[in-house]
């Protein structure tokens, strides 16, 4: 486990102000408990020196029930709400109708999926979408579409991040560990 297990827990700060997301991550990197491995700072300048708004691209196999897809609408929500322009694609579901109430768009392919031929295609639909939209940031939410928005993002030359939102087995010998190995904390 030491060996092959560096995260352990994952923190996203939103804050209201940019200056205090700094401020929640100097303060919990301060900490003697805590090890920070890796940052990631999505807000700094993002291309060629010249910083850009955020447009952010949620992506997650549907919106039916649950915490991920709890998660989502309320993270898409926030993100309204502090001006940043966000999409969330899925396969549809019961909660697309949150989405329609907070005025969040929702673009509809089959996510639900771990075929990989519908993988890549759900790649190519989701680059055309990240290009036509302006999309800069890419949020992975699930592992299976993972893949597709990975392979979407680095295509379309954009940030890509993933979720994590409980462990994953890695089934008889190891054999899920590649595919399990784009998801982090």
């Amino acid at each position: 486990v030491k060996d092959n297990l560096f995260d352990v827990a994952g923190i996203r700060v939103i804050c209201n102000y940019r200056d205090d997301v700094y401020s929640v991550s100097n303060y919990l990197s301060a900490q003697n408990d805590i090890q920070v491995l890796r940052v990631k700072d999505y807000i700094k300048k993002m291309s060629k020196g010249k910083e850009q708004k955020p447009v952010i691209l949620q992506v997650l196999p549907e919106l039916d029930h649950g915490g991920v897809e709890v998660g989502t609408v309320q993270i898409a929500d926030a993100l309204r709400q502090h001006g940043i322009k966000n999409f969330v694609a899925s396969a549809g579901g019961r909660m697309v109708h949150d989405l329609e109430k907070i005025k969040v768009p929702h673009i509809t392919l089959p996510l639900k999926t771990k075929n990989p031929i519908k993988l890549y295609l759900n790649s190519l639909k989701l680059e055309k979408i990240i290009k036509e939209n302006g999309i800069n940031i890419v949020h992975a939410r699930s592992r299976a579409p993972a893949w597709s928005a990975y392979w979407a993002a680095k295509r379309a030359g954009v940030k890509f991040m993933t979720t994590f939102h409980g462990t994953y087995g890695l089934g008889p010998k190891g054999i899920k560990k590649f595919y399990l190995s784009l998801i982090h904390i």
